[in-house]
């Protein structure tokens, strides 16, 4: 047997109905709308409940995390790499004392250049904005990091 229920829309999303009231049966839209969201939570629901225990999952949640920080540690190599070859001197000496744990687009110098490189990445500007120490920027600058200091001892006996 059916329950009625009584739903509340906006006025111009009522009008819309009514207009199309003949060819959609709104019913039949709501119930499999409903279901379909119902089925997914409990499916979830279920999944976490039985799937796997917590260890393994915090085990899988852990490499995920260690395999994020390292890619962007080498991405932080890359673009460390390419902003070395097209520095200027007194940008290179300043870059080697760069904290890569201190937030670097607040540093006086650099800051534009790091604040360009995080908003152009959706997830590290997510966690920008989430943590406050975020270990996939501090990886990234480290990364970055290593990659001036170690272009700069294979060119400073040349200059």
């Amino acid at each position: 047997m059916a329950k009625k229920v009584t739903l509340s829309v906006p006025d111009d999303l009522h009008e819309k109905m009514d207009k199309w009231r003949s060819s959609i049966n709104f019913s039949k839209v709501f119930q499999k709308t409903i279901n379909s969201i119902i089925s997914t939570k409990e499916g979830f629901n279920k999944r976490l409940n039985e799937d796997a225990d917590l260890s393994s999952i915090l085990s899988r949640l852990k490499k995920e995390k260690e395999d994020i920080e390292e890619k962007y540690k080498q991405i932080g190599k890359k673009l460390g790499l390419e902003w070395s070859k097209a520095a200027h001197y007194s940008d290179l000496i300043y870059a080697l004392k760069i904290n890569p744990t201190k937030d670097p687009t607040k540093d006086e110098r650099l800051g534009s250049y790091f604040n360009e490189i995080i908003s152009k990445d959706p997830y590290l500007k997510a966690k920008k904005i989430i943590e406050d120490k975020n270990t996939d920027i501090i990886k990234l600058i480290s990364g970055w990091k290593e990659s001036v200091n170690e272009f700069w001892h294979n060119i400073k006996d040349k200059l």
